[in-house]
């Protein structure tokens, strides 16, 4: 990248610049110039127009470019030469800026924070948000100082983000235990422990207490009944204190399950079911459970 102040990269027909301009000092001077530029560019608009563009310039700012990462040559550490903080790659065909990915570089790893790009090369050349996690992936085999790369948070439930899950090796933080678990492992977990919320503790002890002691037939069919009969006696408990719970649904007063449309029984009962589940009965009886 030479001493221009940013890294460059191959990107396929074009390149994908970093660029690394110091935005911790830039607030002020970035609000003037916005709100003059809008002036400039709009000069027949009410101040009330332009103040709901103002608040999207600074909402962008906000999201985009303030980081609590510093990008000065403080932060290089020593003992891998890379520049950590926030930088925005600017990918371009045959000049035309069309997507940009905006990444945190960390002294570990990077990890990715959002991409946008422009509409009309979404799909015509290739799935550009593909594409660009794979840059990015590609920038940290590259350095033998980003060994790890991050997606951000993963949602099991909504579609537009268990493409995360897609990349291989690729591990799930549990949210409990704070261990890393392999991202198949843990989709299965969350599929079979939490099907509804999907959420829930990643790592699971599933050793089982055995015994040496030789247990008769006779003896083993009546520990059996007992075992039923408790189990019974429990999963009767558990139901009743799931229609007892009471719910905020956003009405004045609040509700309980059985209170509900039948179709909204139909899903709210197995949230409510499963967070007695992991809260506990004694402790779930003491809570009011917000739906809205």
């Amino acid at each position: 990248g030479g001493n221009d102040g940013k890294h460059h990269a191959d990107a396929g027909g074009g390149d994908t610049t970093h660029d690394d301009d110091d935005w911790g000092d830039a607030t002020s001077d970035y609000i003037r110039q916005a709100q003059q530029m809008l002036r400039q560019t709009y000069p027949d608009y009410t101040t009330a127009n332009l103040s709901k563009m103002m608040s999207s310039f600074s909402s962008f700012y906000r999201f985009l470019v303030e980081t609590p990462l510093l990008t000065t040559t403080t932060t290089t550490t020593s003992t891998t030469g890379i520049m950590t903080g926030t930088f925005h790659q600017h990918y371009r065909l045959n000049g035309t800026l069309i997507a940009v990915g905006v990444v945190d570089i960390l002294p570990g790893g990077l990890s990715s924070v959002y991409a946008f790009y422009h509409a009309a090369f979404a799909h015509s050349i290739c799935p550009l948000g593909k594409y660009m996690i794979l840059q990015e992936i590609e920038y940290c085999r590259a350095s033998s100082s980003l060994p790890y790369y991050y997606l951000g948070y993963y949602i099991h439930s909504c579609g537009k983000m268990r493409y995360k899950a897609d990349y291989h090796p690729s591990q799930l933080l549990c949210p409990k235990t704070l261990q890393w678990v392999d991202a198949t492992t843990a989709q299965a977990t969350l599929d079979r422990e939490s099907p509804d919320r999907h959420c829930c503790q990643l790592v699971l002890n599933n050793d089982k207490t055995t015994t040496t002691t030789p247990i008769r037939s006779g003896q083993q069919n009546q520990e059996n009944n007992v075992k039923q009969e408790e189990e019974e006696a429990a999963a009767a408990i558990t139901a009743a204190v799931i229609e007892s719970i009471p719910l905020h649904v956003g009405l004045a007063n609040l509700v309980t399950v059985n209170m509900l449309h039948p179709n909204g029984q139909e899903i709210v009962r197995p949230l409510v079911r499963e967070f007695v589940h992991h809260v506990g009965l004694e402790i779930s009886q003491m809570c009011v459970l917000k739906l809205v």
